[in-house]
């Protein structure tokens, strides 16, 4: 058994997460182990309800209920760590803190912490005390409830430094409230952000703290320029005035004196996110502080990912992308999208490799409904395995004169045929979670005339985003500069894409089943059963 000293040091700290792992079962192909021991205070005794906190290890590993755990009245804690067999994981960081004394977070830079399947890894630890540093961050929300920012989620990063200490801690969720132990002396907190948070020659000791952000305070002049420079650049070029039946002039007259008589920079953005959410557009929003949307557009999902993953053999990640397998009833293909705004062209390139060595199959299925965004361009590629000949599967039409309905030649997007396509049955399944490049994907998939696809609507939301740089202060807008078409010429805003079969099952019926993918199986067989 081993004990660790807190020596007082600058510490910086480099966030890393452990492995990814398939989210149905975090601890599958794993085996338990514990990190386990005593906390104690420099005099020895028990320290109860110290938490624990495994921050960084090298190696496959996984846990059930996060990288933490708290010490029981005795001190003693015992963390469940899951260790892959005959793999070595290595922890490299452990973050250990306590009511009342100093965080403790111990790096292993000269002996090594191994963990392994199946085994105990004994570590004790000694806290010392400290000074207390306590009270809140103020940072208001934007846009209130448009903004789509939960304030019980919004928490802080606050970075304390002292003449022979530095260290991160995070506020509590919500409230913005902090309480951290320090070594006597004299501290500079911080939380940083464009316009930062700090306060100075704080000793320790201190309760009752405000980190309150000052914004910049515009001119009227000032705001008045960066106001006009927004509207009538959105005036001459946003997409979609004509089809949401926008009457830009009147918001105009509306937002402008609340804009310009603004009390400082914040003040305006909330104007601004005021009048933006009028368009009623999910791909307009504002760049101050972060990503401020303006619209929020959610829908209840038609999946059930674990589900599908059990009904595939030995299904496998194509990173945190997308992941393939062969359906055990049917030795049909599968590819299923999870996240398509983690694809790559190498996670890309997996599939790709997938669907080619499986063209015995008798039919694929092709899951979108969790396509919510990404590179389209990514999306070509695979789909692009499915096309025997160059087919037109979309369209679109940008702005060209100072008219709201004055749009330029209409642009034409191809599905380039392969060599070898597959061209047995298809069925892709679509839904609500399916929106802006996952549509792309989907109109890619629908052109297809071995495609059938089954579900129930997509979002109805695609808008080619582009940046407007307000002058003179931090603020950019971006907001839809297309407007996106079917081949037929029907705009997909608002409308979504319609499948070839729904299934209209309630919400709640995916808790324990997947009525698409069953309507999927069902129409894929027979078709197949035709060939």
């Amino acid at each position: 058994m081993r004990s660790h000293l807190f020596v007082v040091m600058p510490i910086f700290i480099v966030m890393a997460a452990g492995p990814a792992v398939a989210d149905d079962d975090p601890t599958k192909d794993f085996i338990l182990s514990h990190l386990c021991g005593t906390v104690r205070d420099q005099d020895g005794k028990p320290i109860a309800g110290a938490k624990v906190h495994l921050n960084n290890a090298e190696g496959p590993y996984a846990t059930r209920r996060g990288n933490w755990t708290f010490a029981g009245a005795d001190g003693k804690y015992s963390l469940r760590v899951f260790v892959k067999p005959e793999n070595k994981v290595v922890v490299t960081e452990v973050i250990v803190s306590a009511k009342g004394f100093m965080q403790l977070r111990e790096k292993f830079w000269l002996e090594e912490v191994v963990l392994q399947a199946g085994k105990d890894t004994d570590l004790n630890f000694v806290l010392a005390a400290g000074e207390v540093l306590a009270g809140k961050v103020e940072w208001p929300l934007h846009g209130g409830p448009k903004s789509g920012i939960k304030p019980e989620d919004r928490w802080f990063v606050l970075t304390v430094r002292g003449p022979s200490f530095k260290d991160y801690f995070q506020t509590e969720k919500g409230s913005g409230r902090f309480e951290v132990w320090v070594p006597k002396g004299k501290y500079t907190i911080e939380v940083d952000a464009p316009f930062p948070l700090r306060l100075d020659n704080v000793p320790s000791g201190s309760s009752n703290l405000k980190l309150t952000v000052a914004y910049p305070r515009p001119s009227e002049k000032e705001l008045a320029t960066a106001f006009d420079a927004l509207w009538n650049d959105v005036d001459r070029h946003y997409s979609y005035f004509v089809l949401k039946k926008t009457d830009w002039k009147r918001l105009k007259d509306r937002y402008r004196p609340e804009a310009v008589a603004a009390h400082d920079l914040r003040e305006f953005v909330d104007v601004l996110t005021e009048m933006l959410s009028q368009l009623h557009d999910g791909h307009v929003w504002i760049k101050f502080e972060g990503h401020i949307p303006t619209h929020i557009s959610r829908s209840d999902g038609n999946y059930n990912r674990e589900v599908v993953w059990n009904a595939l053999e030995k299904p496998t990640y194509c990173s945190n992308f997308a992941f393939v397998g062969v359906s055990k009833a049917d030795g049909f293909g599968a590819f299923v999208m999870t996240r398509q705004g983690k694809a790559d062209k190498e996670s890309v390139q997996q599939a790709v490799e997938f669907i080619r060595a499986h063209h015995d199959a008798p039919g694929f299925l092709v899951d979108l409904r969790e396509a919510g965004g990404g590179n389209e361009l990514l999306a070509l590629d695979i789909a692009r395995e499915f096309c025997g000949k160059n087919t037109v599967y979309a369209k679109s039409k940008s702005r060209a004169g100072p008219s709201h309905d004055d749009f330029g030649p209409v642009d034409i997007r191809e599905l380039k045929a392969v060599d070898q396509p597959y061209q047995k049955p298809v069925v892709c399944l679509i839904g609500p979670r399916s929106v802006s490049s996952g549509e792309g994907f989907v109109q890619m998939m629908k052109c297809l005339l071995n495609v059938t696809t089954v579900g129930a609507r997509t979002r109805g939301s695609s808008g080619n985003p582009a940046p407007f740089k307000l002058p003179g202060v931090a603020v950019t807008a971006w907001y839809s500069r297309w407007v996106d078409l079917m081949p037929d010429g029907t705009p997909i805003e608002d409308a979504g894409i319609a499948p070839d079969v729904a299934v209209n099952a309630a919400p709640e019926s995916y808790k324990e089943k997947d009525p698409t993918w069953d309507k999927a199986i069902e129409v894929l067989r027979r078709k197949a059963s035709r060939q």
